[in-house]
């Protein structure tokens, strides 16, 4: 009887102390972020080469390196556009979009969270959400 008290015990415990964390949503800004992915894929329906997907990554690099923000928009979201892209690609773009003058949050904001969305469960890191909060404050939507 005492053994049975005590699996009870342990299975309330389990059953009702364990919270689950909602996941992180904003409202409407999937349905934003999914078409600003598709506005830069339909200008390469057939994806990029390899070999043009580097060189564009290579344009960013140097835009970036001479703090030159809309040129490093621009290399990122065509290099996004043709395919294959990575969390840390995303991540890039959002916060080229930031920095330009005069920086366009409401594409940081989107690039931010396809940066997040496409992350590993494992690997969703603070960057994407720090970047996002800076887009919602300066679309005066503070989180």
């Amino acid at each position: 009887m005492r053994r049975f008290g005590l699996l009870l015990a342990l299975l309330l415990c389990v059953a009702c102390g364990t919270a689950w964390a909602d996941d992180f949503t904003l409202p409407g800004l999937q349905a934003d972020s999914d078409a600003y992915a598709r506005s830069l894929t339909r200008r390469f329906p057939a994806g990029g080469t390899p070999q043009a997907r580097k060189q564009a990554e290579q344009a960013a690099a140097a835009a970036t390196r001479k703090q030159d923000w809309a040129a490093a928009a621009a290399a990122w979201e065509t290099r996004i556009g043709q395919g294959d892209t990575s969390a840390a690609q995303w991540q890039s773009l959002a916060e080229a979009q930031l920095r330009r003058a005069p920086p366009d949050a409401a594409h940081a904001l989107q690039a931010a969270w396809q940066s997040f969305s496409s992350a590993p469960a494992d690997n969703r890191e603070a960057p994407p959400l720090l970047t996002m909060a800076d887009a919602l404050l300066l679309l005066n939507r503070p989180a």
